[in-house]
């Protein structure tokens, strides 16, 4: 078996049969389809009984395990190569498994596979997410926050079996960001320029009811991932790091703080691309300075456009190419 389709559920009736509905709808046809009724009281588990689909395994919870446990759950139950991860409000659209199987097939250096987003909301709201799919970058990225949307990934089984890698409940509302600097250290991260899902913002999701708690997750992630790179040192930056992934620089003293963490970043670098952190980190701090109305130079402005520049140009081939190459395939 190819995929192993893994999507937890918690009382999500209202929009189950939408996300149901588009993963059966796949081009690509291997996979099962392991669905964790995380002990829903509305009528959940009502819904999936209707389907008789052959691929559709639901596994119920006993109790309420949240959504970390249940994910490795269905990790321990999947039989495919390859996990996809879906949630129960989203909608895959139908290439989505045959392009990411495309990825995953053609370098077996790629543990994990994302792909842009198109946001929507439930009164006819759309905007396309765009995610930055240099690996290296994306690596750098999980430096701030996480890099991949959840609902869109396909993982490797084997990376996360043979260094028995799961979510940490530790890290609950965050277990993805958490999870994704675990492989990073180790295997390459890619992101489709084409987004192959449509997820939706409504007030019920995981990221709206608990954004304090998911906060408070996410500067304990960022803690460890600047430990891991300036040491001792993170204790003292954390604060003004966690400040600007949250956009709240909001003096010149805290932007100066954060300019010497950059600085301490650079210096004692030894896991990522050299070049491309010192580019990334500069385009932060000419950004911020900008932004901000800040001290900055002329030089410094010109060479924040010329990055800008390349950005947006190296994006829009990016996309281009990806056309022309699914064009191609079909």
């Amino acid at each position: 078996m190819k995929i192993s389709v893994v999507m937890p559920v918690y009382n999500g009736e209202k929009y189950l049969k939408e996300a149901i509905d588009s993963v059966l709808s796949q081009t690509f046809t291997d996979y099962e389809f392991i669905i964790i009724d995380d002990c829903s009281t509305d009528g959940t588990s009502e819904l999936i009984k209707i389907y008789k689909d052959s691929r559709i395994r639901c596994i119920r919870n006993e109790t309420n395990l949240g959504v970390a446990l249940s994910l490795n759950r269905g990790l321990d139950e999947a039989r495919g190569e390859y996990i996809a991860r879906m949630d129960a409000d989203d909608i895959s659209l139908p290439d989505r498994f045959a392009k990411q199987i495309a990825i995953m097939d053609g370098d077996r250096d790629i543990a994990v596979c994302g792909c842009d987003i198109i946001e929507f909301t439930d009164d006819g709201h759309e905007e396309r997410k765009f995610f930055e799919y240099d690996c290296d970058k994306i690596k750098i990225g999980l430096l701030f926050n996480s890099a991949l949307a959840h609902p869109t990934v396909m993982i490797r089984k084997a990376v996360l079996d043979d260094n028995r890698l799961r979510y940490d409940p530790e890290y609950e509302k965050a277990e993805d960001f958490e999870l994704w600097t675990r492989i990073a250290a180790k295997y390459k991260l890619f992101v489709i320029s084409e987004p192959l899902l449509r997820y939706r913002i409504h007030s019920l999701q995981v990221s709206n009811k608990h954004n304090e708690k998911q906060r408070t997750v996410c500067r304990r992630i960022r803690l460890n991932s600047l430990n891991a790179l300036i040491g001792s040192a993170a204790e003292k930056y954390i604060s003004v790091f966690d400040a600007y992934c949250n956009g709240e620089i909001n003096s010149e003293s805290e932007y100066s703080e954060l300019i010497e963490c950059f600085k301490l970043m650079i210096a004692r670098n030894k896991s990522y691309n050299s070049n491309k952190l010192k580019s990334e980190l500069y385009l932060i701090k000419n950004s911020i300075a900008l932004n901000n109305g800040y001290n900055v130079s002329v030089q410094d402005i010109t060479d924040l456009l010329t990055l800008m520049r390349i950005k947006a140009s190296r994006m829009k081939n990016r996309i281009v190419k990806e056309r022309n190459k699914w064009n191609k395939l079909g």
